[in-house]
């Protein structure tokens, strides 16, 4: 299965051929990686190998829609590490965990319209060994008066049994700054949002016999399951972790950081060429 690299130098050459535009509806859609093409059902090997997808609503310069919380940037309980990363531009919303990227064209509030999500579900790829479920929602911008007329992302899907959409996962944004999470499997969490300092740029392996072992980018695969990966700042003995432990394994895979950053420069200055021309 192939796996593109994703960083913020190869999205902006997405953007100068023309793959992004200024406004939302521009910027072409975004799936979890998957065996094949959604929707894939009762089959393993949906999720995120390596680091998942970010800044894919970078070039997008349409303005928030006034109904949403601005709830963009990265997302953590308190104390912990980052969870979420949420992209809005206009009235599209992108959800990303370490497992999914969950992209919503248009916040409509409609199920099944095409511009609601339509991915695979983040909790049976972490508890059911990469068990690929598809997944159908809506999202939509609304006002929660339980906490002082704050504005909410909920999400609403169709319930199985009455064939009727119900509402089933909220985001609410607290004055203090933090948003409430209300979820089915999750439970009620406040998170708070992560400095620029914070920002996560690997995911690791942490405890099992893996235990640190990172990647930088979307192609190269953690050995570990999902249940042992952290989204995280890494440092540069990291790296040397990274690379002594695919060395060990024998993969052959000890170059991907090098090649990496040969690759992210090599684009960036493309991008540069591109943007100038």
């Amino acid at each position: 299965m192939k796996r593109a690299i994703f960083t913020s130098a190869t999205l902006a050459v997405y953007a100068s051929q023309g793959v992004m535009a200024a406004e939302a509806s521009g910027v072409r859609r975004f799936n979890t990686p998957s065996p094949g093409e959604w929707p894939q059902s009762n089959v393993t090997g949906c999720g995120f190998q390596g680091m998942p997808y970010t800044n894919v609503l970078s070039e997008c310069s349409e303005e928030l829609d006034p109904a949403a919380p601005d709830l963009r940037g990265y997302w953590r309980e308190k104390g912990g590490n980052a969870i979420e990363y949420i992209e809005l531009c206009g009235s599209r919303w992108i959800d990303t965990s370490v497992p999914v990227i969950h992209d919503f064209p248009s916040c409509t509030g409609v199920v099944g319209d095409g511009l609601g999500c339509q991915d695979y579900s983040a909790p049976d790829i972490l508890n059911k060994d990469t068990m690929c479920t598809p997944i159908i929602a809506a999202c939509k911008f609304e006002v929660d008066d339980n906490y002082g007329d704050t504005k909410c992302i909920n999400l609403y899907n169709t319930n199985p049994v009455t064939n009727t959409t119900q509402k089933v996962v909220s985001r609410c944004l607290l004055p203090d700054g933090t948003f409430q999470l209300k979820h089915p499997v999750f439970g009620n969490i406040v998170y708070e949002k992560l400095s620029s300092e914070e920002e996560p740029n690997c995911v690791k392996c942490v405890g099992g016999e893996h235990d640190g072992v990172a990647v930088y980018d979307s192609e190269s695969e953690l050995p570990c399951p999902h249940t042992e990966r952290s989204w995280v700042r890494c440092e540069m003995e990291d790296n040397v972790d990274q690379g002594k432990a695919k060395e060990d394994e024998g993969s052959g895979a000890s170059n991907h950081i090098m090649v990496f950053s040969l690759s992210f420069s090599m684009i960036w200055a493309l991008s540069i060429t591109l943007f100038m021309a």
